[in-house]
């Protein structure tokens, strides 16, 4: 059974632009497309004025300019250090909502900054810490349709084990904890992705009878329960577990990693309403460099008839660790390396008709890691290089062989694009996320 990794030392996943619907439709692998729309349920939070403000203006954008330093997440009025930003989320109140964990008193703190000036500067919206010395991180934030927030991580609240939980905060109020899930005292339960629609709040991660299995779990308003919807251990390799989750018509979709403890196996399928697991997309991998959640889907991009993008991290050692994005479909898939050296991807998003892979780097200069971010204009066909590794002599905060910080990008109503980055401690001692930003053109 894998253990349960802290969140500077795994990899969940990722996410393609949560809330953002696919906007495209892939005609012919020759390059011919168009953009449709698909119809809009106005109880989607994406249908909203805000989102269809955001995807308009991300439609145009071409994302060929600079990144440039934009804020930090220090100071940030409550000393919090060591600042690792899991999800962001630009909320209906017109405020940047920023999910992770940071060090508060010496201890670990699920973290939730916000920030009104568009990620220059942060303050702290709220922090949890149900047991100091114990593991406790978000892993994302999201916007019910009726304004609610909601962030899902996991915590140890008592030292013996991992849990699922949910804060909220519903309109006009204050977050606080909402839901917490175990499967079976003393195993591991944990939420790795989420996304929220008209039906509730949908988990995905994996919950522990002794053997993990792919768990979704489910809620609705006012999130104060989750249930389980599925628990599923793919035939061959029974240790399981759903790594991310998108909606889709007739369910969910879920990528994730399984494996019996010598062999590795990605997948993706889709898992109905009453819990029914189908398979898509099955394949081996060379695995493993440190924790295996090093090596997770961390993304599905829906593209066109029964092909997807998910974002994979094959290798077994530093020597052929690879950031790769694969386009797969029931019957065959493609391999696109970003990197030809070292180098794991954290997030793979698509921010209007582009696609954008963010990967951590091990350079010379950069042994722990430095983020590349790769920017793709054909629907994942290729990919080009928009932030170098060691840009600005970056080095993040913990290092490949042990898994990965979190780093992504997040679209601003203008389009433009933030990055967090969280920094190592040899090149600010309070380990801040400095914010960077890309403009639409």
């Amino acid at each position: 059974m894998r253990a349960i990794p802290h969140l500077r030392r795994k990899l969940p996943k990722p996410r393609p632009g949560k809330g953002l619907p696919l906007l495209f439709a892939l005609l012919s692998f020759s390059g011919a497309c168009q953009l449709a729309e698909p119809p809009c349920d106005d109880s989607d939070p994406s249908c909203t004025l805000l989102g269809k403000w955001i995807l308009r203006e991300s439609l145009s954008c071409r994302y060929t300019g600079e990144w440039k330093l934009w804020g930090s997440t220090v100071p940030n009025g409550g000393s919090l250090t060591s600042t690792v930003i899991a999800s962001m989320l630009y909320a209906s109140d017109d405020a940047i909502y920023a999910a992770g964990e940071a060090t508060l008193a010496g201890n670990d703190a699920g973290m939730i900054l916000k920030s009104v000036d568009e990620g220059k500067s942060w303050s702290v919206e709220f922090t949890y810490q149900p047991s100091p010395g114990n593991t406790v991180f978000f892993t994302d934030i999201v916007e019910a349709p009726d304004g609610t927030l909601i962030a899902t991580g996991i915590a140890n609240p008592d030292g013996s084990n991992s849990e699922a939980f949910v804060a909220t905060r519903p309109p006009g109020q204050s977050f606080s904890l909402a839901a917490s899930y175990e499967r079976l005292d003393p195993n591991d339960s944990q939420s790795l992705d989420s996304y929220v629609d008209s039906s509730g709040l949908h988990l995905a991660g994996n919950a522990s009878d002794g053997t993990n299995a792919g768990t979704i779990l489910d809620a609705t308003a006012p999130y104060t329960t989750l249930q389980p919807r599925v628990f599923y251990n793919e035939p061959l390799y029974p240790d399981t577990i759903f790594s991310t989750i998108i909606g889709d018509s007739s369910g969910s979709l879920v990528a994730g990693i399984a494996t019996d403890s010598s062999n590795y196996v990605i997948f993706l399928g889709r898992v109905d309403e009453v819990g029914t697991y189908s398979q898509i997309f099955r394949e081996p991998i060379a695995c493993c460099q440190g924790n295996p959640s090093l090596h997770d889907p961390n993304a599905i991009i829906p593209l066109f008839g029964d092909r997807y993008l998910i974002s994979v991290t094959p290798g077994t050692g530093p020597a052929d660790l690879r950031p790769q994005v694969w386009n797969v479909s029931t019957s065959s898939y493609s391999v696109i390396t970003l990197w030809d050296a070292t180098g794991a991807v954290v997030r793979l998003q698509q921010h209007g008709n582009r696609i954008v892979a963010t990967s951590l780097i091990a350079t010379p200069s950069a042994t722990t890691g430095t983020p590349q971010v790769s920017i793709s204009d054909d629907f994942g066909l290729t990919f080009r290089n928009s932030f170098s590794p060691d840009t600005d002599g970056i080095v993040l905060n913990d290092s490949p062989d042990s898994a990965l910080p979190k780093i992504g990008t997040y679209a601003l109503p203008d389009g433009s694009l933030l990055m967090p980055v969280p920094l190592d401690s040899a090149l600010d001692a309070n380990e801040p996320s400095h914010i960077y930003r890309l403009g639409c053109l």
